[in-house]
Order: structure tokens, then sequence, then C-alpha cells
């Protein structure tokens, strides 16, 4: 029992009256007739039957009126003093302080209850005896010191009213008829509310608890107000979808004095998630707006929204405010009926047509970007999950130039983060979901810049809401205006930054100390130092690549026996030292935070040179990659295509170089794009100017493809015979018997006839031998048989089939004729 409970039972007991009245020694009087018997509706013998009244008299003219089932049909003569809250109050005590004197007066004080949530048979029986259990709750919250009547406004108007305090809260506000009643909801928890005033007042008074102490002072500080409590637990459940370590601090907004303490702690998770679907179901329908809750209230209670769906909010003895043990209770109710929430709690107005013709227009813009809070969310979830391309995405960088989006939009998504963690703990909710919505919403504003989400009206997103141009100008100025003001407390140990992703901002916030973080020559104190490590290890890294390079290629591309080393080979290696260099710088200017200003600057300088490096290098590696292939398989005696070889290493180099010349421009400024998307609409001119040069390509794509001859290989091209030396993407080249040089287009020798003399089986000799007319027949035949025997024995000719015979009678000679064949690789050998 809490302290607040332990004095309003000390108070009831001993008859103190707060306001003035009859005193507690009043002679009790007899109780309405209409009560009911039974021992459950017996009042408390410490319960006076004289109930004063307090506030603004009754009028006179007031008379009873008729027993009704709602407010439609509530009597007319009761219309008056309902008409206001403090009138309605007024009435009701006088009502039911007079109605042990005169019963019939608990008739005129069924007027200001509203029995819609009952069945009408229970009203006619039983609705005297609410309105009488109703009178005394209000009098015994009077005599408690928990509610006093003059508060209430005497003005038609005035919103929702909660008396009372933790666990008797009534809610009275105005109905459809505009007239001021208990609500439905509080009249149908009469029965119960009676319940727990008789518990309070038969609770021993006679042993107070002394333990007033407050929660921790940053948990009572956090819930220091209505504003401050939905906001605190709107944070706490929105971290607890991504860490559910956060739902303690969501459920210490609820008062769970009124859900069983198993399914507290079995189902408080379920409990909070839920009303979080109620409060959204609320701000979407404009019933709830967290600017409206109050900062500051002298108020014990304070509703959300409108019957049926009424959350309270209550404060506490030590000064923080919670959601009520009543409205804790419904949220599995009132979570139920969220489908009829729209209808029950909000009337279109006239302005929802054109509003919803309005936000049509942008139903084709991704969800993501489709409204202010949803921009909002999209770009805290994305950085959270380190996704800075979809980060980037929520910013409108259209008032930087190319090269400046390219080298800072990762550093402005960054200091956006931090800028806003340092000024308030965003609640998405706060923010509005309508794509309609008016104006930009603007989340800060000062005299260095401003944050704020603007709907585009033009371009390819038009339609979709993101930081605005005005913000992206803004936010470096803005970021060295905050940098010096300490992150949020919910933000101190982890900001939002890491080393992976930003690394120059998570040094600032993480290890850079503020001493070195003062301005000098345009940069802190500690930039200057990152640049001139990053100049130091760069010339460090050179000199490293130059002296280690060659030692380890030395040892990777050894090939016993070969004859060239291709680990010595200085010149080739050079560009890496180059590369090593720029690398270095690179990831230096990673660390260091220059600005988009300097880094648009410096930064397109670093990436050609970086970009030309890299291609230098690649190109000169393509040349030791494709002779260490061909000497490591010489040495292990594997026959590699030479063609192959030669043109993959050709082919190679030109995408290497074609490549670097586009990055190389695209680094400059130059649109890469439009130039690519022209080859395609311009293809067929270009086929036809370089139609030979395509056609000598084809060629040696043919020679690949049909691997007609490699290189060392004796052909025959038409008219031209020669060994070939090489094959280029447009010609191939040929040494002639004379130790001439003959070069052949492609195109040529794809359409030509080619004797590839290199891939015979067998070498044919076909010899003449001329002897005389005097040669005898015993001296030709023992020729030929000596030929015979020659071919018989020699270890490279074929043994069969072989010829050696007289072909013919010459003018002058007898022609014996040898033709045989021999079994040879090369030319050299036959």
């Amino acid at each position: 029992m809490n302290l607040w409970i332990q004095r309003c039972v000390s108070a009831a007991v001993a008859g103190l009256l707060v306001t003035g009245g009859a005193t507690a020694s009043e002679p009790p009087e007899t109780r309405p007739t209409s009560a009911p018997t039974s021992a459950a509706d017996t009042r408390p013998a410490s319960m006076p039957d004289s109930m004063p009244t307090t506030g603004p008299a009754a009028p006179p003219e007031t008379q009873p009126g008729a027993v009704t089932t709602g407010p439609a049909s509530q009597p007319a003569e009761a219309a008056a003093p309902q008409r206001t809250p403090a009138r309605m109050m007024a009435f009701f005590l006088a009502a039911t302080r007079d109605a042990d004197e005169q019963p019939e007066r608990l008739m005129a004080a069924m007027g200001c209850l509203d029995f819609a949530l009952l069945d009408p048979e229970v009203v006619a029986a039983e609705g005297a005896e609410y309105a009488r259990r109703a009178g005394t709750i209000v009098h015994a919250l009077v005599r408690m010191g928990a509610f006093e009547p003059n508060t209430l406004p005497d003005e038609p108007a005035a919103g929702t009213r909660v008396i009372g305090r933790e666990p008797l809260l009534l809610i009275i506000d105005r109905r459809e008829d505009r007239q001021w009643r208990f609500s439905p909801s509080t009249v149908a928890e009469i029965p119960e509310l009676y319940r727990r005033l008789q518990e309070l007042l038969e609770a021993p008074a006679s042993a107070p608890t002394t333990d007033t102490t407050p929660p921790p002072e940053p948990f009572t500080a956090k819930l220091r107000s209505p504003r401050a409590l939905v906001r605190q637990f709107l944070v706490a459940v929105n971290d607890a979808e991504r860490n559910p370590d956060f739902y303690p601090a969501a459920l210490a907004c609820l008062n769970f004095a009124g859900v069983d303490a198993a399914v507290a702690a079995e189902q408080g998770a379920r409990y909070a998630d839920q009303l979080q679907d109620v409060l959204q179901r609320l701000l979407d329908l404009g019933v709830l707006k967290l600017e409206d809750l109050p900062e500051e209230t002298t108020q014990t209670a304070y509703t959300i929204g409108r019957e049926p769906v009424v959350l309270v909010l209550a404060r506490q003895e030590v000064g923080h405010w919670l959601f009520s043990a009543r409205t804790v209770a419904q949220i599995p109710t009132l979570y139920q009926q969220l489908g009829e929430l729209g209808s029950a709690v909000a009337a279109p107005t006239a302005e929802e047509p054109a509003r919803a013709a309005k936000g049509a227009a942008g139903l084709d813009v991704p969800a993501e970007y489709r409204s202010p809070r949803a921009t909002m969310v999209t770009f805290l979830k994305s950085m959270n999950a380190d996704d800075l391309r979809t980060a980037i995405r929520c910013l409108d960088l259209s008032g930087l130039s190319e090269v400046e989006r390219e080298a800072s939009a990762r550093l402005l998504a960054g200091k956006l983060l931090l800028v806003m963690n340092r000024h308030k703990v965003v609640v998405p909710q706060e923010i509005s979901d309508d794509p309609a919505f008016e104006g930009p919403y603007k989340h800060l504003i000062d005299r260095y810049g401003r944050i704020e989400i603007a709907r585009q009206v033009g371009g390819d997103r038009a339609g979709e809401w993101l930081f605005s141009a005005a913000t992206m100008k803004s936010i470096e100025r803005l970021y060295d205006a905050w940098e010096s003001r300490p992150l949020l407390p919910e933000f101190q140990a982890d900001p939002g930054v890491s080393l992976r992703t930003l690394p120059s901002l998570w040094l600032r916030e993480r290890v850079i100390p503020a001493e070195l973080k003062r301005t000098g020559l345009w940069l802190q104190h500690w930039q200057w130092i990152g640049l001139g490590l990053a100049l130091l290890l760069g010339w460090v890294a050179q000199h490293l690549a130059r002296a280690l390079v060659p030692r380890l290629a030395r040892r990777l591309l050894h090939v016993p026996g070969a004859a060239r080393d291709f680990g010595a080979d200085l010149p080739v290696l050079r560009p890496l030292a180059l590369l090593a260099l720029v690398v270095t710088w690179w990831a230096g200017l990673q660390f260091v935070d220059l600005g988009a200003r300097v880094v648009g600057l410096v930064w397109p300088a670093i990436r050609f040179v970086l970009v030309a490096a890299a291609a230098w290098t690649l190109y000169t590696l393509i040349d030791v990659g494709a002779g260490y292939v061909a000497e490591r398989a010489a040495q292990r005696g594997l026959r590699l295509d030479d063609v192959l070889v030669s043109l993959a290493r050709k082919t190679l180099k030109v995408t290497v170089v074609a490549i670097g010349v586009l990055l190389m421009l695209a680094t400059l400024g130059f649109q890469v794009e439009p130039l690519l998307a022209g080859l395609g609409i311009g293809g067929l001119a270009f086929s036809f100017a370089a139609k030979d040069t395509l056609s000598n390509f084809f060629g040696s794509v043919n020679v690949v493809l049909d691997r007609t001859f490699q290189v060392g290989d004796w052909v025959k091209i038409g008219a031209h015979e020669g060994t070939v030396e090489s094959v280029g993407l447009r010609s191939s080249r040929l040494r002639t018997f004379y130790n001439s040089e003959l070069t052949i287009p492609n195109a040529e020798i794809m359409n030509a006839v080619i004797d590839n003399l290199g891939r015979r089986r067998y070498r044919r000799t076909l010899l003449t031998l001329s002897v005389t007319y005097q040669t005898t027949p015993e001296q030709l035949e023992a020729l030929c048989e000596g030929a015979r025997e020659l071919i018989r024995r020699h270890p490279f000719t074929r043994k069969d089939p072989f010829h050696v015979s007289v072909r013919a009678f010459a003018a002058s000679s007898i022609d014996v004729v040898v033709d045989c064949f021999h079994d040879v690789s090369e030319y050299a050998v036959e």
C-alpha cells in the first residue's frame, strides 16, 4: 500500500473533511430503499451516510428527472447543470448528498451518468444504486483530498477530465448531446471502484509504512509530465523492436497494479507492444498529438483519446507519471478493438477527402520515403545497421556537385545522425506519417543551420520525403557548432557511427581529445597531425614496396632453370610501389575529416592517381603472369596454345587500358554513363567505320577457336609460306625462309585456304635419281635395292609403304623414283 493510500485511509477513518461542509459526527441517515440488499452491496460501516458537497452550488431550479439508459434520453431538467464540468459535478454532489433524505434525488443524479455500456434492465433495476455508489466514491475522494471540485472548469468545451487518484480514477467528458456526464467506461466500473474504496476503508490505518523513497532520479526525471511519459514509453518500445533489453524501460512506464503479478511478469512485453499499437492508431487518426500533451500540469490525472478509447495517465505519489492501472488492465481489450478505433474515436472532417486526394499522388512513392516519419525511420534504421547506401538515399544531395556527393555523402549522413543524437531522442510517432503533410517537417532550426525533411516536387524522386538540400548544405556547420555538446545519455555508449563505415567520425567522437579539436589554419589540430602521418606512412609504404616486392616476387615466381627471373624485373614491379603510396594516402584520408569542400578538391586527384597506378600495375602484371605461366608449363613438359596465350595477354591489356581510361574520365567529372549508352545507339555506325578492324579481330578469334595453327607451325596461307611467329588482335606474323617478316591481316586468314605443314603426321620424301643409259639392268636393280635397304634401316622412315623403282626414260637419262615417308615432328629433323 503506497503512502497516498495510507493517508487516504487515515483521513477517511478519522472523518476529516478537506473542504467545507458537514462533519463526520453527523448522525447516519436511512439508506435509500432502492439499494440492493446483498452482502456485496452493503456500505462499509466506517463510511458516513451523509455526504457533503463542495464547489459551485447547484441551480435551485433543478428537478429530478426520469430514469433513462443513454445520453440521448437524459431528463431535460438536468440539461442546464450538466452543461459544464463544474455545474455537473456540483449538481451531482448535491443530489447524492441529499439522497438519504430525498431518495428521489438519486433519479436526478442518474442523469449525470452515461449508461451506454449497461443493459437497460440493469439500469432500470440498479441505476439508482450506481448513482449512490458513484456519489459515495466522489465524496470519499473529496474527504481524502484527492479531488477538489472547484478545480473543474466552468466551460462547456473543456476537455475530458479525470478526477481522483490511483486506484480510484473517474472520467467525465462531454457526450454527443453536449452534456457532461461520467463516461460510459467509468459507469461500467462503478462496482469495481466501489469495491476498491471498501478495501481502502477496511484496511488498518494504524500501520503506515515509512518507506517514501522515490524511484531513481533519472527515472522520475524522464516521467515528469504526461508528455514526457508518452515520449519515454514510445522511445523505449521503439528501441525494444531492435533490442529486447529495452523492454524494462518501457514496462517501467506502466502501472501493473490491476494485472495479476504472474501475468505481468510473463506477458509484460506483449502489453507494451499492444499499447504502442493503440497509441500509434490514435496518432494516425489525429486524436493524439504529442505536442498537445502538457509538459507541466498540476492535475493528478490526464486522459488521452475519447470514449470508448480512453487512456488514463496518473501522477504517482513521488510526482512521476505512469499509465494508470485501469488503462494497463484494459490494454488487451483495447488492442482487440483496433479495427474499430477509427469510427469510434475520430469522425472524418471536411478536409479528409481533399487530403486523401492530395496524398494519392504519392501512391507510387516507395514506402521508405512516403512521409516525413517514414524517411526518418528509414534513415535511423539504416544508420543503426551501418547501411550507409540506404541512409544516403534519404538525403537530398541536389545542392552538391557530383564530386562532393561521391566524396562526402557518407560523412554528411554520419554528421546528421550525430547532431540529432545531441539534440533530442527521435520519437517517430511525433512526426507526421501523412504523405500530404503541409510544409517540411522541421526537426531542428538554429543560427548555424537546420534539419528538416521536405517533399520533393520534381525530378526522378518527385513525391518522396527527403532531408532537404538546405539541411545538407548546413549540416557541416551544424556539426562543428554542436560537436562540443555532449551526446544524449541514450547515445553515450554507442554514438551511432562505427570504425568500419565512418572511421573519421568514429575517431572524432571516441578517440580525439577536446584539446586537439581546436581550429588553426582552417583545420583542427588533430587533422593537421593526421595529414602529416598520412604523408609519412605513404612514403614508408612506397619504400617498403620497392624493397620487399622484388624479394617476394622472386620467391613466388621462381621457376627452376628458367632463363628469366621474374622477381628481379624492377621496371615491371615499379608501379606497385606507386600503388602502395597512393593507397596509403587514400586510407589516411578516410581517418581525417577534411570537410566536403576540401575532400571535393583532393579526392578526385587521389582517385585519378589511384586508378592510373592500379591500371599501370595490372598492365605490367599481365606480361609477368603470362611469361610465368608459359615458363612453368615448359618446365613441367606441358604444351600450351601459344596463340591463345598471346591473344589472351593482348585482350587483357586492352581491357585494362579501356577500363582505366573510363575510370579516370569519371574521376575528372566526365559522365561515363552517356558515353557507354551512346555506344549502343551508335553501334551500327561504329561497326561500319571499324568494319576492317572488327573483321581482323574476329579472324584472330577464329584462329583461336578453330586452332588452325599455332606459333612455330610452318604454314602456307594462300601464296604465302613461312613459320608462324605471333598472332595478334589485328594481324599475324610469319617468318619466311629467306628470313623476312610477313604480316597478314587476320581477316584474310579467316577466308584463306591454310595448309599447315607443321601438323603433318609424316614428312614425305619424293626423290628422282637420274642415271645414264649406259647403266645395265643389273646395276639399276642394285641401285633400287640399295635404296630400299637404306629406307628399311633408317630410324625415322616408315617401313611401309615406300616405293623405289624406275619411273621414266628421259631424253638423256633413266629416272629412278624414291618415294618414302619420315616419322618426324619438326622441320629441322626432317
